[in-house]
């Protein structure tokens, strides 16, 4: 199997999904917003505002910080091995061009 990265493209993918998740942050916080918003709106409904802090606390906000904390994680494993890919592609080319002074041939000197 053959395996080619590109580098910049790789690297644009990954920033855009950090971008991405950025956005995601962005909405939970305007999304956050409203739901106090609409319970503040209703202060005489201590029901609907129990419900809307138990929906946002309980299910919104966890399940949107797993999302950022996993997309975190990925991107940055993923830049660490395409740093490291780069490097070792840079390592290759550069050993590359010693190559063929020294030829690693029997009988040959």
């Amino acid at each position: 199997m053959f395996y080619s990265v590109q580098h910049p493209d790789a690297t644009g993918t990954v920033s855009a999904t950090n971008s991405a998740a950025n956005d995601l942050s962005v909405a939970l916080g305007e999304l956050s917003a409203a739901f106090m918003a609409a319970g503040a709106a209703l202060p005489h409904s201590p029901v609907v505002t129990n419900a809307l802090a138990a929906v946002l606390m309980g299910a919104i906000e966890p399940a949107s910080d797993s999302v950022i904390n996993r997309v975190s994680t990925a991107t940055s494993s993923t830049s660490i091995a395409l740093n490291s890919y780069l490097q070792g592609d840079q390592q290759m080319g550069a050993n590359v061009c010693v190559a063929p002074t020294k030829p690693d041939m029997p009988g040959v000197s």
